[in-house]
């Protein structure tokens, strides 16, 4: 009586794990609903530089904080920040064109100029579209250093 007992509560126990398993493989985010994850893509880079690939799987947005400055904040020129997002996770990325800029006109651009010591915030909206990761580049003209950092939401 007793082995049947623990048989039958270890295989409920195991139908109801299954179950939360399963689920969480297909939600489409690990992170779940309601879950930031921070992120330095780029911080104080002195030439062109591209950000190792983050996951953006399912998130709901990403806010990104695009900064310019120099040594010891005197910074002259320009960093030119573009973003590429892959769509299935096969490594091939393209231009993401459609930045929202933090200005009453929600003016959408594809690349953003910041210029010495001035930092810019961008959002994508992935309401509507989906992306399994991203990358933030930098190109930087005159004596500038560039951070690019985000905070990503699902």
């Amino acid at each position: 009586m007793k082995k049947t007992l623990i048989t039958i509560l270890l295989a409920v126990i195991g139908a109801f794990g299954f179950g939360y398993i399963a689920l969480a493989v297909t939600s489409g985010s690990a992170e779940g609903d309601g879950f930031y994850r921070s992120k330095d893509f780029l911080t104080d880079v002195a030439v062109t530089t591209t950000s190792n690939a983050m996951r953006i799987a399912g998130a709901r947005s990403v806010t990104l904080l695009f900064e310019s400055d120099g040594p010891n904040g005197s910074g002259v020129g320009t960093s030119t920040f573009t973003v590429t997002v892959d769509p299935n996770g096969e490594g091939t990325f393209y231009p993401y064109n459609k930045l929202i800029s933090n200005n009453t006109s929600l003016t959408r651009v594809s690349t953003v100029d910041i210029t010495a010591t001035s930092t810019g915030i961008y959002t994508m909206d992935l309401q509507g579209e989906s992306f399994y990761q991203m990358k933030c580049t930098s190109t930087e003209v005159g004596t500038t250093v560039a951070s690019c950092s985000g905070l990503i939401q699902w």
